[in-house]
């Protein structure tokens, strides 16, 4: 803290002998032969007005509980005592060094130059504090924003972290691998069944979870097989179409995982799958620079109220994150059908997702 101080004051104090020598320079160029001691006395006096009025007339003003009317009044006085205190200066400054008398200095023009003095410095000093004080409370606001975000993402992370470990992901693997084999010749069907959970499962718990990105090829695959999944405890009963109209190439592009399995498993958890001639649909398209994702059911006419959403909103808070500005989510119930559409801009001219 010393040598900061320290090094404050020396360019502060190089600054101001910096001004004063350009100033007595800029004097003798026009001819006007003015002391250097007024200048330093002078200038000196204004800095130092300056600092004052930033660092403690102004904040202790504007920060008490008075009326504006009040601060205003106290804002002029301030003026008004500097303005005193420069013709008492200058009254000083005449009667010792030029020996000139007092009462003859005490003009009205002097007055008036006092004033107008006084005035346009605590305007510098007031248009000064404004700004200093603004960026102070934009620097605030970062430093806040960017403090949630990262105990947001520890939270996640902690999350993430908890249930893996409930979980024991190597346990759950295993039991897994040792019902397929038991089943895998008395009942290929449930072996299958129990294969695809599996796969699930190492999807979702993975490590490779822990780099935050995904090619959006692995979470179609996955998608997949979670709607196969559903197949196999519906005996393929379910009226339900996946479209994917996507290229290789676009399906190279990476993006955080499990961005629309959410969405997904709300179909299952919603929607009603027997109208043959009414399927559910989840479809995947490109439309220029954006992905498009899409799904559309029937409502499901007896609701699980144990549903909050909670999913939904978690999945718009990284929507949020990730694509701040560049995607657009919407949702609508039409004729007992429910419709969701969301697009994401993911390719540009310099493409880093």
């Amino acid at each position: 803290m010393t040598s900061f101080n320290l090094s404050r004051l020396f360019y502060l104090t190089t600054g101001i002998a910096l001004f004063i020598a350009f100033e007595q320079s800029y004097f003798l160029m026009l001819g006007v032969n003015i002391s250097l001691i007024r200048n330093v006395i002078f200038y000196s006096i204004d800095i130092g007005f300056f600092s004052t009025s930033i660092f403690f007339i102004i904040p202790l003003i504007l920060n008490t509980q008075h009326t504006q009317v009040t601060k205003c009044l106290w804002l002029a006085i301030s003026v008004l005592l500097y303005s005193c205190i420069i013709c008492l200066v200058g009254l000083t400054y005449s009667s010792i060094v030029l020996r000139k008398s007092v009462f003859g200095e005490l003009t009205k023009q002097n007055i008036v130059i006092a004033l107008w003095r006084s005035s346009y410095i605590f305007t510098f000093a007031m248009i000064y504090y404004t700004i200093k004080e603004r960026f102070n409370r934009i620097k605030k606001e970062n430093l806040l924003i960017g403090e949630m975000a990262e105990a947001n993402r520890t939270k996640n992370e902690l999350q993430i972290a908890l249930l893996k470990s409930q979980l024991n992901p190597h346990l759950l693997f295993n039991g897994f691998n040792f019902i397929y084999k038991q089943l895998i010749s008395k009942d290929p069907g449930t072996a299958k069944t129990v294969l695809l959970l599996s796969e699930m499962a190492d999807y979702s718990l993975s490590d490779k979870r822990q780099t935050d990105l995904v090619t959006l090829d692995e979470d179609i695959e996955n998608i997949k097989r979670y709607i196969q999944f559903h197949q196999e405890l519906n005996n393929h009963q379910l009226q339900i179409n996946f479209t994917d109209e996507l290229q290789e190439a676009t399906k190279s592009v990476v993006l955080p995982p499990l961005l629309f399995l959410n969405f997904v498993e709300n179909v299952f958890k919603h929607g009603s799958f027997d109208v043959e001639a009414e399927p559910a649909m989840i479809a995947f398209y490109r439309v220029g620079n954006n992905l498009v994702f899409k799904t559309s059911n029937q409502i499901l006419q007896i609701q699980n109220k144990r549903s909050k959403g909670i999913g939904l909103s978690n999945t718009r808070q990284r929507l949020n994150h990730y694509f701040p500005n560049n995607y657009e989510l919407k949702t609508q119930s039409v004729n007992k059908t429910y419709h969701l559409f969301l697009s994401i801009k993911l390719w540009n001219s310099a493409a880093t997702w």
